[in-house]
Protein backbone atom coordinates (compact mmCIF):
# COMPACT_ATOMS: atom_id res chain seq x y z
CA UNK A 1 0.00 0.00 0.00
CA UNK A 2 1.23 3.25 -0.98
CA UNK A 3 1.46 6.91 1.00
CA UNK A 4 5.08 7.08 0.14
CA UNK A 5 5.30 7.58 -3.82
CA UNK A 6 9.22 6.57 -5.20
CA UNK A 7 9.60 9.79 -7.44
CA UNK A 8 12.66 8.20 -9.49
CA UNK A 9 11.20 5.29 -11.13
CA UNK A 10 11.97 6.72 -14.55
CA UNK A 11 15.72 5.31 -13.61
CA UNK A 12 14.37 2.10 -14.62
CA UNK A 13 14.13 3.51 -18.04
CA UNK A 14 10.41 1.89 -18.19
CA UNK A 15 9.15 4.43 -20.67
CA UNK A 16 6.05 4.07 -23.33
CA UNK A 17 6.91 5.50 -26.59
CA UNK A 18 4.15 7.49 -27.95
CA UNK A 19 2.71 5.01 -30.18
CA UNK A 20 2.02 3.12 -27.29
CA UNK A 21 3.51 -0.05 -28.43
CA UNK A 22 5.06 -2.71 -26.22
CA UNK A 23 8.44 -2.05 -24.35
CA UNK A 24 11.42 -4.22 -23.81
CA UNK A 25 11.78 -4.78 -20.21
CA UNK A 26 13.93 -7.07 -17.90
CA UNK A 27 10.89 -9.51 -17.12
CA UNK A 28 12.59 -11.52 -14.47
CA UNK A 29 12.33 -15.29 -13.45
CA UNK A 30 9.47 -17.62 -12.95
CA UNK A 31 8.66 -21.09 -12.69
CA UNK A 32 8.70 -23.22 -16.29
CA UNK A 33 4.58 -22.98 -16.66
CA UNK A 34 4.42 -19.31 -16.57
CA UNK A 35 5.29 -16.48 -19.26
CA UNK A 36 6.08 -12.18 -19.30
CA UNK A 37 3.71 -11.75 -22.16
CA UNK A 38 4.49 -7.76 -21.90
CA UNK A 39 5.14 -4.85 -19.45
CA UNK A 40 3.20 -1.35 -19.97
CA UNK A 41 5.14 1.53 -17.75
CA UNK A 42 1.80 3.15 -16.44
CA UNK A 43 3.51 4.61 -13.57
CA UNK A 44 2.57 3.28 -10.19
CA UNK A 45 0.30 0.38 -10.49
CA UNK A 46 -1.86 -0.08 -7.35
CA UNK A 47 -4.89 -2.36 -8.20
CA UNK A 48 -7.34 -2.50 -11.50
CA UNK A 49 -10.43 -4.21 -12.65
CA UNK A 50 -12.35 -5.12 -15.52
CA UNK A 51 -15.39 -3.78 -17.18
CA UNK A 52 -16.03 -5.74 -19.85
CA UNK A 53 -13.51 -5.72 -22.66
CA UNK A 54 -11.99 -2.92 -20.94
CA UNK A 55 -9.24 -2.54 -17.78
CA UNK A 56 -9.18 0.19 -15.77
CA UNK A 57 -5.71 0.65 -13.65
CA UNK A 58 -5.15 3.03 -10.91
CA UNK A 59 -1.98 4.77 -11.43
CA UNK A 60 -0.60 5.88 -7.71
CA UNK A 61 1.04 9.35 -7.85
CA UNK A 62 4.43 9.17 -9.39
CA UNK A 63 7.24 10.87 -10.88
CA UNK A 64 7.29 8.79 -14.19
CA UNK A 65 3.37 8.74 -15.41
CA UNK A 66 2.49 8.59 -18.94
CA UNK A 67 3.92 10.83 -21.68
CA UNK A 68 1.68 13.88 -21.83
CA UNK A 69 0.11 12.73 -18.47
CA UNK A 70 -0.18 14.92 -15.15
CA UNK A 71 2.15 13.13 -12.89
CA UNK A 72 0.24 13.14 -10.19
CA UNK A 73 -1.51 9.72 -10.81
CA UNK A 74 -5.25 8.69 -12.05
CA UNK A 75 -7.30 6.05 -14.38
CA UNK A 76 -5.76 4.42 -17.02
CA UNK A 77 -8.09 2.93 -19.52
CA UNK A 78 -6.86 -0.34 -21.68
CA UNK A 79 -9.15 -1.89 -24.46
CA UNK A 80 -8.46 -5.56 -23.22
CA UNK A 81 -9.80 -7.46 -26.74
CA UNK A 82 -7.50 -8.74 -27.30
CA UNK A 83 -6.07 -10.29 -23.50
CA UNK A 84 -2.62 -10.31 -24.03
CA UNK A 85 -2.29 -6.67 -25.63
CA UNK A 86 -4.05 -4.73 -23.99
CA UNK A 87 -4.14 -0.85 -25.71
CA UNK A 88 -4.50 2.12 -23.85
CA UNK A 89 -7.53 4.42 -24.91
CA UNK A 90 -7.59 6.64 -22.27
CA UNK A 91 -7.01 8.29 -19.26
CA UNK A 92 -8.42 10.35 -16.22
CA UNK A 93 -5.69 12.22 -14.08
CA UNK A 94 -6.55 12.25 -10.49
CA UNK A 95 -4.46 13.36 -7.92
CA UNK A 96 -4.33 10.12 -5.50
CA UNK A 97 -2.03 8.65 -3.50
CA UNK A 98 -3.58 5.45 -4.31
CA UNK A 99 -6.94 3.50 -4.50
CA UNK A 100 -6.06 -0.44 -3.99
CA UNK A 101 -9.48 -1.86 -4.57
CA UNK A 102 -11.15 -0.71 -8.11
CA UNK A 103 -14.73 -1.33 -8.46
CA UNK A 104 -17.34 -0.83 -11.05
CA UNK A 105 -21.24 -0.62 -11.49
CA UNK A 106 -21.63 -1.68 -15.19
CA UNK A 107 -25.00 -1.36 -15.14
CA UNK A 108 -24.81 2.54 -14.03
CA UNK A 109 -21.23 3.02 -15.77
CA UNK A 110 -19.94 4.18 -12.41
CA UNK A 111 -16.37 3.52 -11.41
CA UNK A 112 -15.33 4.56 -7.60
CA UNK A 113 -11.55 5.93 -7.03
CA UNK A 114 -10.97 7.18 -3.20
CA UNK A 115 -8.19 9.33 -1.97
CA UNK A 116 -6.48 8.20 1.70
CA UNK A 117 -6.47 11.00 4.36
CA UNK A 118 -2.85 11.54 5.26
CA UNK A 119 -1.53 13.84 7.86
CA UNK A 120 -0.87 17.16 7.00
CA UNK A 121 2.72 16.87 8.84
CA UNK A 122 3.57 13.01 8.17
CA UNK A 123 6.33 13.38 11.12
CA UNK A 124 4.39 15.13 13.81
CA UNK A 125 1.62 12.83 15.31
CA UNK A 126 -0.47 15.31 16.59
CA UNK A 127 -0.66 17.42 13.17
CA UNK A 128 -4.21 17.47 11.79
CA UNK A 129 -5.09 15.22 9.13
CA UNK A 130 -6.59 16.01 5.77
CA UNK A 131 -9.47 13.95 4.73
CA UNK A 132 -10.18 11.47 1.68
CA UNK A 133 -12.12 12.02 -0.95
CA UNK A 134 -14.19 9.97 -3.13
CA UNK A 135 -13.83 10.78 -6.87
CA UNK A 136 -17.72 9.23 -8.92
CA UNK A 137 -16.13 8.47 -12.47
CA UNK A 138 -18.40 7.97 -15.64
CA UNK A 139 -17.30 5.17 -17.78
CA UNK A 140 -20.51 5.74 -20.02
CA UNK A 141 -17.61 6.04 -22.87
CA UNK A 142 -15.56 3.20 -22.10
CA UNK A 143 -12.28 4.41 -23.54
CA UNK A 144 -12.49 7.50 -21.55
CA UNK A 145 -13.26 8.03 -18.10
CA UNK A 146 -15.04 11.55 -17.10
CA UNK A 147 -15.41 12.95 -13.53
CA UNK A 148 -18.45 13.20 -12.32
CA UNK A 149 -18.41 14.39 -8.61
CA UNK A 150 -16.61 14.09 -5.79
CA UNK A 151 -17.35 14.21 -2.10
CA UNK A 152 -15.00 15.39 1.02
CA UNK A 153 -15.04 12.56 3.52
CA UNK A 154 -14.81 13.11 7.25
CA UNK A 155 -11.32 13.67 8.06
CA UNK A 156 -10.78 13.24 12.01
CA UNK A 157 -13.34 10.21 14.05
CA UNK A 158 -11.68 10.80 17.23
CA UNK A 159 -8.33 11.51 19.34
CA UNK A 160 -6.22 10.11 21.06
CA UNK A 161 -5.02 10.76 25.30
CA UNK A 162 -1.64 11.68 23.36
CA UNK A 163 -3.66 14.52 21.10
CA UNK A 164 -2.85 12.27 18.02
CA UNK A 165 -6.05 12.38 15.91
CA UNK A 166 -7.57 9.64 14.41
CA UNK A 167 -8.03 9.51 10.48
CA UNK A 168 -11.52 9.26 8.70
CA UNK A 169 -12.12 6.76 5.71
CA UNK A 170 -10.46 7.03 2.23
CA UNK A 171 -8.67 3.88 2.00
CA UNK A 172 -10.73 1.60 -0.18
CA UNK A 173 -14.38 2.27 -1.90
CA UNK A 174 -16.61 -0.17 -2.63
CA UNK A 175 -20.29 -0.83 -4.66
CA UNK A 176 -22.70 -1.84 -2.61
CA UNK A 177 -25.82 -2.75 -4.73
CA UNK A 178 -24.83 -1.47 -8.11
CA UNK A 179 -22.93 1.65 -6.87
CA UNK A 180 -26.66 2.89 -5.12
CA UNK A 181 -24.36 3.06 -2.00
CA UNK A 182 -20.35 3.62 -1.32
CA UNK A 183 -19.13 1.56 1.64
CA UNK A 184 -15.33 3.64 2.21
CA UNK A 185 -13.02 1.67 4.05
CA UNK A 186 -9.44 2.97 6.48
CA UNK A 187 -11.77 5.17 9.49
CA UNK A 188 -9.82 4.79 12.61
CA UNK A 189 -13.79 3.84 14.40
CA UNK A 190 -14.12 0.25 13.58
CA UNK A 191 -16.40 0.67 10.93
CA UNK A 192 -16.72 1.46 7.31
CA UNK A 193 -19.07 5.05 6.30
CA UNK A 194 -21.28 4.32 3.53
CA UNK A 195 -22.10 7.25 0.73
CA UNK A 196 -25.83 7.56 -0.54
CA UNK A 197 -24.75 7.19 -4.51
CA UNK A 198 -28.48 6.72 -6.03
CA UNK A 199 -27.99 10.42 -7.54
CA UNK A 200 -24.14 9.82 -8.79
CA UNK A 201 -24.05 13.98 -9.46
CA UNK A 202 -24.17 14.65 -5.71
CA UNK A 203 -23.13 12.27 -3.61
CA UNK A 204 -24.01 12.37 0.19
CA UNK A 205 -22.47 10.83 3.21
CA UNK A 206 -25.29 8.78 5.20
CA UNK A 207 -23.60 7.24 8.62
CA UNK A 208 -20.79 4.25 10.13
CA UNK A 209 -21.66 0.70 10.21
CA UNK A 210 -19.61 -1.08 13.07
CA UNK A 211 -19.08 -4.28 13.48
CA UNK A 212 -16.26 -7.28 14.39
CA UNK A 213 -14.31 -6.97 11.36
CA UNK A 214 -13.17 -3.63 12.66
CA UNK A 215 -12.04 -4.38 15.98
CA UNK A 216 -8.91 -4.18 17.67
CA UNK A 217 -6.04 -6.10 17.76
CA UNK A 218 -2.11 -5.93 18.56
CA UNK A 219 -1.27 -3.59 15.87
CA UNK A 220 -5.12 -1.44 15.60
CA UNK A 221 -6.44 -0.30 18.91
CA UNK A 222 -8.69 1.20 17.84
CA UNK A 223 -9.47 -1.06 15.32
CA UNK A 224 -9.91 -0.28 11.23
CA UNK A 225 -11.83 -1.69 8.03
CA UNK A 226 -9.42 -2.00 5.20
CA UNK A 227 -11.98 -3.34 2.64
CA UNK A 228 -15.61 -4.72 1.40
CA UNK A 229 -16.41 -7.37 -0.95
CA UNK A 230 -19.58 -8.05 -2.65
CA UNK A 231 -20.23 -11.45 -3.81
CA UNK A 232 -21.62 -13.83 -6.40
CA UNK A 233 -24.42 -14.09 -3.93
CA UNK A 234 -25.20 -11.13 -3.26
CA UNK A 235 -23.83 -10.98 0.33
CA UNK A 236 -21.31 -8.79 1.58
CA UNK A 237 -17.91 -9.48 3.59
CA UNK A 238 -15.70 -6.88 5.52
CA UNK A 239 -12.07 -7.28 6.00
CA UNK A 240 -9.69 -5.42 8.86
CA UNK A 241 -8.16 -5.47 11.94
CA UNK A 242 -10.63 -7.89 13.56
CA UNK A 243 -10.44 -10.52 11.24
CA UNK A 244 -13.14 -10.76 8.19
CA UNK A 245 -17.10 -11.02 8.55
CA UNK A 246 -20.22 -11.16 6.32
CA UNK A 247 -23.51 -9.69 6.16
CA UNK A 248 -26.24 -9.43 4.22
CA UNK A 249 -28.06 -6.25 3.15
CA UNK A 250 -31.26 -4.92 4.00
CA UNK A 251 -33.72 -2.27 3.04
CA UNK A 252 -31.68 -0.38 5.52
CA UNK A 253 -28.28 0.56 3.57
CA UNK A 254 -26.96 1.22 7.45
CA UNK A 255 -28.24 -2.00 9.17
CA UNK A 256 -27.12 -4.87 7.37
CA UNK A 257 -28.00 -8.69 8.30
CA UNK A 258 -24.84 -9.77 10.26
CA UNK A 259 -24.60 -13.82 9.57
CA UNK A 260 -20.69 -15.03 10.28
CA UNK A 261 -17.33 -13.47 11.51
CA UNK A 262 -14.34 -14.64 12.49
CA UNK A 263 -14.18 -15.00 16.30
CA UNK A 264 -11.54 -12.94 18.86
CA UNK A 265 -9.20 -16.21 19.88
CA UNK A 266 -8.69 -17.33 15.54
CA UNK A 267 -8.04 -13.61 15.17
CA UNK A 268 -5.53 -13.60 17.33
CA UNK A 269 -4.12 -16.58 15.68
CA UNK A 270 -4.93 -16.00 11.89
CA UNK A 271 -4.45 -12.30 11.67
CA UNK A 272 -0.45 -10.78 12.38
CA UNK A 273 -2.13 -7.14 11.24
CA UNK A 274 -4.78 -7.05 8.93
CA UNK A 275 -7.21 -9.10 7.45
CA UNK A 276 -6.74 -7.34 4.05
CA UNK A 277 -9.61 -8.47 1.88
CA UNK A 278 -11.93 -11.57 1.04
CA UNK A 279 -12.97 -13.54 -2.41
CA UNK A 280 -16.33 -15.99 -2.17
CA UNK A 281 -15.12 -19.26 -3.06
CA UNK A 282 -18.15 -21.57 -2.90
CA UNK A 283 -21.12 -21.40 -1.41
CA UNK A 284 -19.62 -22.79 2.19
CA UNK A 285 -15.92 -21.48 1.84
CA UNK A 286 -14.12 -17.85 1.72
CA UNK A 287 -10.81 -16.82 0.70
CA UNK A 288 -9.06 -14.58 2.96
CA UNK A 289 -5.62 -12.64 2.15
CA UNK A 290 -3.62 -11.71 5.21
CA UNK A 291 -1.01 -8.78 5.25
CA UNK A 292 1.71 -9.37 7.23
CA UNK A 293 5.33 -8.44 6.41
CA UNK A 294 8.63 -8.05 8.68
CA UNK A 295 12.54 -8.00 7.33
CA UNK A 296 12.00 -11.86 6.53
CA UNK A 297 10.01 -13.92 3.94
CA UNK A 298 9.10 -17.19 5.30
CA UNK A 299 11.01 -19.09 7.62
CA UNK A 300 13.66 -21.99 7.37
CA UNK A 301 11.76 -23.63 10.27
CA UNK A 302 8.27 -23.77 8.75
CA UNK A 303 6.87 -21.12 10.99
CA UNK A 304 5.05 -18.26 9.03
CA UNK A 305 6.84 -14.39 8.99
CA UNK A 306 4.35 -12.66 6.45
CA UNK A 307 0.91 -12.96 5.50
CA UNK A 308 -0.76 -15.53 4.12
CA UNK A 309 -3.66 -16.43 1.88
CA UNK A 310 -6.44 -18.49 3.71
CA UNK A 311 -9.48 -20.87 3.47
CA UNK A 312 -12.79 -20.62 5.55
CA UNK A 313 -15.67 -21.99 6.03
CA UNK A 314 -19.15 -20.55 6.61
CA UNK A 315 -20.71 -22.07 10.05
CA UNK A 316 -24.28 -19.90 9.74
CA UNK A 317 -25.49 -21.64 12.60
CA UNK A 318 -22.62 -20.79 15.25
CA UNK A 319 -22.59 -17.14 13.20
CA UNK A 320 -18.48 -18.03 12.57
CA UNK A 321 -16.18 -18.55 9.91
CA UNK A 322 -13.78 -21.40 10.51
CA UNK A 323 -10.32 -21.45 9.75
CA UNK A 324 -9.97 -24.66 6.92
CA UNK A 325 -6.06 -23.92 5.67
CA UNK A 326 -3.51 -21.26 4.95
CA UNK A 327 -1.03 -20.55 2.14
CA UNK A 328 2.35 -19.00 2.76
CA UNK A 329 5.75 -18.59 0.66
CA UNK A 330 7.75 -20.52 3.12
CA UNK A 331 11.18 -20.53 2.49
CA UNK A 332 13.20 -23.78 3.22
CA UNK A 333 16.78 -22.66 1.69
CA UNK A 334 19.07 -21.37 3.96
CA UNK A 335 20.44 -19.17 0.91
CA UNK A 336 17.43 -17.73 0.25
CA UNK A 337 16.90 -17.15 4.16
CA UNK A 338 19.53 -15.11 4.24
CA UNK A 339 18.87 -13.38 0.95
CA UNK A 340 15.86 -12.05 2.63
CA UNK A 341 17.19 -11.08 5.89
CA UNK A 342 20.13 -9.37 3.69
CA UNK A 343 17.66 -7.05 1.86
CA UNK A 344 14.56 -6.88 3.90
CA UNK A 345 11.96 -8.54 0.84
CA UNK A 346 8.85 -7.66 1.41
CA UNK A 347 6.75 -10.70 1.55
CA UNK A 348 2.69 -10.66 1.85
CA UNK A 349 -0.63 -12.04 0.34
CA UNK A 350 -1.76 -8.48 -1.01
CA UNK A 351 -5.19 -8.52 -3.46
CA UNK A 352 -5.46 -11.87 -5.42
CA UNK A 353 -8.47 -13.62 -7.55
CA UNK A 354 -9.34 -17.12 -8.43
CA UNK A 355 -10.28 -18.55 -11.95
CA UNK A 356 -12.81 -21.03 -12.85
CA UNK A 357 -10.11 -23.82 -12.33
CA UNK A 358 -9.79 -22.89 -8.76
CA UNK A 359 -6.48 -21.34 -9.39
CA UNK A 360 -5.32 -18.06 -7.17
CA UNK A 361 -2.79 -15.38 -8.54
CA UNK A 362 -2.14 -12.95 -5.64
CA UNK A 363 0.31 -10.25 -5.81
CA UNK A 364 2.68 -11.10 -3.24
CA UNK A 365 4.67 -8.07 -3.36
CA UNK A 366 8.42 -8.04 -4.17
CA UNK A 367 7.85 -11.73 -4.56
CA UNK A 368 5.66 -11.27 -7.42
CA UNK A 369 2.97 -13.15 -8.31
CA UNK A 370 1.81 -16.44 -6.72
CA UNK A 371 -0.29 -19.14 -8.18
CA UNK A 372 -2.00 -21.62 -5.71
CA UNK A 373 -4.11 -24.59 -6.53
CA UNK A 374 -7.40 -24.59 -3.95
CA UNK A 375 -9.09 -27.20 -5.54
CA UNK A 376 -8.37 -28.99 -2.58
CA UNK A 377 -9.18 -26.58 0.05
CA UNK A 378 -7.79 -28.22 2.82
CA UNK A 379 -4.32 -28.50 1.02
CA UNK A 380 -3.47 -25.69 -0.87
CA UNK A 381 -0.63 -26.22 -3.56
CA UNK A 382 1.94 -23.95 -5.03
CA UNK A 383 1.54 -24.40 -9.12
CA UNK A 384 3.48 -21.64 -10.34
CA UNK A 385 5.09 -17.80 -9.62
CA UNK A 386 6.53 -14.94 -11.63
CA UNK A 387 8.84 -12.23 -10.31
CA UNK A 388 9.78 -9.38 -12.13
CA UNK A 389 12.57 -7.72 -11.84
CA UNK A 390 12.43 -5.04 -9.21
CA UNK A 391 8.55 -6.21 -9.00
CA UNK A 392 6.08 -5.40 -5.96
CA UNK A 393 3.18 -6.55 -7.33
CA UNK A 394 -0.17 -5.20 -5.43
CA UNK A 395 -2.73 -7.13 -7.70
CA UNK A 396 -3.34 -10.06 -9.76
CA UNK A 397 -6.32 -10.35 -11.91
CA UNK A 398 -7.52 -12.82 -14.42
CA UNK A 399 -8.83 -11.50 -17.62
CA UNK A 400 -12.45 -12.54 -17.95
CA UNK A 401 -12.01 -14.13 -21.32
CA UNK A 402 -8.89 -16.02 -20.61
CA UNK A 403 -8.35 -18.06 -17.25
CA UNK A 404 -5.13 -17.97 -17.75
CA UNK A 405 -3.81 -14.85 -18.41
CA UNK A 406 -3.35 -12.14 -15.44
CA UNK A 407 -2.92 -8.59 -15.42
CA UNK A 408 -0.91 -7.59 -12.91
CA UNK A 409 -0.77 -4.21 -11.05
CA UNK A 410 2.87 -3.60 -9.75
CA UNK A 411 3.92 -0.47 -7.98
CA UNK A 412 7.45 -0.11 -10.09
CA UNK A 413 6.84 -1.82 -12.81
CA UNK A 414 3.30 -0.31 -13.57
CA UNK A 415 1.13 -2.97 -15.53
CA UNK A 416 2.76 -6.96 -16.64
CA UNK A 417 0.48 -9.38 -18.81
CA UNK A 418 1.22 -12.78 -17.98
CA UNK A 419 -0.13 -16.16 -18.34
CA UNK A 420 0.03 -19.77 -16.82
CA UNK A 421 -0.01 -23.21 -18.77
CA UNK A 422 -3.48 -24.84 -19.82
CA UNK A 423 -5.03 -21.92 -16.94
CA UNK A 424 -2.99 -23.81 -13.97
CA UNK A 425 -5.01 -26.98 -14.58
CA UNK A 426 -3.22 -30.48 -13.88
CA UNK A 427 -0.01 -28.06 -12.78
CA UNK A 428 2.26 -30.18 -10.78
CA UNK A 429 4.02 -28.30 -7.55
CA UNK A 430 6.75 -25.89 -8.07
CA UNK A 431 9.19 -24.10 -5.79
CA UNK A 432 11.36 -20.80 -6.10
CA UNK A 433 15.29 -21.14 -5.67
CA UNK A 434 17.51 -18.34 -4.15
CA UNK A 435 18.77 -17.70 -7.26
CA UNK A 436 15.42 -16.71 -9.26
CA UNK A 437 14.89 -14.11 -6.45
CA UNK A 438 18.01 -12.43 -5.88
CA UNK A 439 18.54 -12.03 -9.44
CA UNK A 440 14.94 -10.39 -9.89
CA UNK A 441 16.48 -8.02 -7.26
CA UNK A 442 19.92 -7.34 -8.08
CA UNK A 443 19.05 -3.72 -9.63
CA UNK A 444 17.77 -0.50 -8.71
CA UNK A 445 14.94 -1.11 -6.06
CA UNK A 446 12.37 0.92 -4.17
CA UNK A 447 11.74 -1.22 -1.32
CA UNK A 448 8.80 -1.60 0.69
CA UNK A 449 8.21 -0.45 4.43
CA UNK A 450 5.49 0.20 7.11
CA UNK A 451 4.59 3.81 6.64
CA UNK A 452 4.59 5.70 10.09
CA UNK A 453 0.82 6.72 9.75
CA UNK A 454 -1.23 3.56 8.67
CA UNK A 455 1.10 0.68 9.43
CA UNK A 456 0.83 -0.36 5.65
CA UNK A 457 3.57 -1.03 3.06
CA UNK A 458 4.67 1.54 1.40
CA UNK A 459 7.28 2.31 -1.52
CA UNK A 460 10.54 4.00 0.36
CA UNK A 461 10.91 7.64 -1.27
CA UNK A 462 14.71 8.09 -2.61
CA UNK A 463 16.43 10.34 -0.30
CA UNK A 464 14.16 10.15 2.53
Amino acid sequence: MLRKIAGALAALSLLMPASGGAVDVPAGPSSDNVRHIRNIPAGTGVGGVFAGTHYYLSAARSGSFLPGGAGTGGILAFDATNARNPVLVGKLPLPHSQNEDLEVSEKRNLLLVVQDRRKSVSAVATSPIIGGILFVIDISNRNQPVLRSTLQLPAQVATRDDGAPLGGPGHTASCIQDCNYAWISGSRDHGVHVVDLRDPSSPAWMGVIKGPAGGNNAIYDPGTVHDVHVDRFGEVWIAGSGGTALYRMTKNPLKPQFIAAVNKRDNERFNGLIHHGALRYTKDLVLVGEEDYENTCGSADGKRQDGSLQVWRIDRKAKRLVPVSSWDVTITDATMRMLAEEVGITCSSHWFDVNKYSIVADGWYEMGVQFIDISKPAKPRHVGWFIGTNSAASQARFHPSDSGVVYVADYNRGLDVIEIDNSGRKAKSVSMSAGAVRAAHAGVRFPLEPDPEFGFACLRRAGV
